[in-house]
């Protein structure tokens, strides 16, 4: 039945190769021939052999120990804490004059800068502003914009990280535990068509993610943001080889192109193509915008606390030293607290304490 099914499709290629079905089953055929000849070897009658789950084993015990790390840094539930630790990789793309002229834009040093200075209050705004306006037009460098893609891909390796590689390696040996990394599994072949869904997620999340030098450095920047300092040179090469064994085996064992092959197999579509993970987000505009909204909240503040300091002035000398009105909620304990964690202030404080007593 095979030999004439085979004479069937040469002869049908032949003088009846325009026909959409014909062209579907030709190409399938290619598809089947080409994953034959996957080196290793990753598919056999159907299924997928233990070459496909060992690269898996690969990729789950290197992307544990990452994990880790993007969890308590870009990659966790704490929104707030992703925003620090990506601004502080974005920081890392400036000059040392450009990392020290960022430092100077904080609120304390530039009110420190106002107070200390004999020049008019507007002169050094000006200057404060000239210096903020160089610091944004060089977010717009080239080597800015390389930044920002070796983010996504950062952001890509997080996601990465999270996949529930588990779940298709105790399709492979059911004893499979995650808790036991010195486990020697025991793989049997699983039906492509158990593990199409999970494959078709992998790809998803690995079709464009390119590793490269620039990533493993962002790494390594996040691992010592995260120690609040420099790491060891122990833990630093763990964590190159991690990301050298996760590069190795998605550009060697189990590529996204092979995946894709598989998948479209699965599906007798030669044309399929499945969705894969957008990163849209931009590392280095989302620093600009609230570099801007920080700076511009930060000379609001700045303003309304000098206007504040010789209000009270006078308004001590006017009322003999007498307190001004203590208020709840609408306070500076409270202003505080908001600054921390926003660019928003309390504008009002001061006359609302002069108003309270009336």
């Amino acid at each position: 039945m095979g030999l004439l099914q085979a004479i069937t499709d040469f002869f049908e290629s032949i003088f009846n190769k325009s026909s959409p079905e014909v062209q579907k089953r030709l190409q399938l055929k290619k598809l089947e021939a080409d994953i034959r000849m996957f080196k290793p070897a990753l598919y056999r009658n159907g299924s997928l052999l233990p070459n496909f789950a060992e690269g898996i084993k690969i990729l789950y015990l290197n992307t544990k120990p990452l994990d880790d790390l993007f969890s308590a840094t870009i990659g966790g539930k704490d929104i707030q804490r992703q925003q620090r630790f990506e601004a502080q990789l974005v920081l890392t793309g400036f000059t040392i004059e450009d990392q020290q002229n960022v430092e100077s834009l904080q609120y304390e040093h530039r009110k420190k800068a106002i107070q200390s200075s004999n020049q008019p209050l507007n002169y050094t705004f000006d200057t404060q502003h000239r210096v903020f306006d160089k610091l944004v037009k060089s977010l717009n460098d080239d080597s800015f914009k390389r930044m920002d893609k070796d983010i996504a891909a950062v952001h890509r390796l997080a996601d990465l990280c999270k996949f529930s590689f588990i779940t298709i390696l105790q399709m492979f040996d059911t004893n499979f535990l995650s808790a036991d990394t010195t486990y020697e599994p025991l793989y049997q072949d699983v039906p492509l068509s158990r593990l199409a869904p999970a494959l078709e997620n992998l790809y998803y999340q690995t079709a464009d993610l390119h590793i490269n030098t620039a990533v493993a450095n962002a790494v390594l920047a996040l691992a010592q943001l995260k120690n609040g300092g420099a790491i060891s040179e122990q833990r630093s090469e763990a964590y190159l080889e991690n990301i050298k064994k996760i590069a190795y085996v998605l550009s060697h064992i189990i590529p996204p192109q092979k995946m894709l092959q598989l998948i479209r197999y699965y599906k007798e579509n030669a044309q399929y193509a499945p969705k894969t993970a957008e990163y849209r987000e931009s590392a280095r505009q989302n620093f600009a915008n609230r570099l801007q909204h920080q700076f511009a909240a930060d000379e609001e503040r700045i303003k309304t606390e000098l206007k504040d300091q010789q209000i009270s002035s006078e308004l001590s000398k006017l009322f003999n030293d007498v307190p001004l009105a203590s208020l709840s909620g609408y306070d500076s304990d409270m202003n505080d607290k908001l600054q921390v964690n926003s660019a928003l202030a309390f504008s009002a404080i001061t006359p609302l304490q002069i108003l309270k007593p009336f």
